[in-house]
């Protein structure tokens, strides 16, 4: 994860973009494969991706990931 962040702020306005993707479609992808394989629906996914996105957030925090 360490280089991930210095490969997204090198891309300037477009990182966040591919980020923004990138996170839509593993949410489409994970809500998907919950609907089909688990019955309670896909709010065991959406907890899931919310826990990855919350600590990918705090891991850039602590290192001061800035995008500028």
């Amino acid at each position: 994860m360490t280089t991930s962040g210095a490969c997204v702020t090198r891309l300037g306005v477009g990182g966040p973009i591919l980020v923004w993707v990138g996170l839509y479609i593993a949410g489409q992808i994970l809500t998907f494969a919950s609907l089909v394989a688990v019955p309670v629906g896909f709010v065991p996914a959406l907890l899931l991706l919310g826990a990855v996105c919350l600590g990918w957030t705090l891991h850039s925090w602590k290192r001061k990931v800035s995008l500028v």
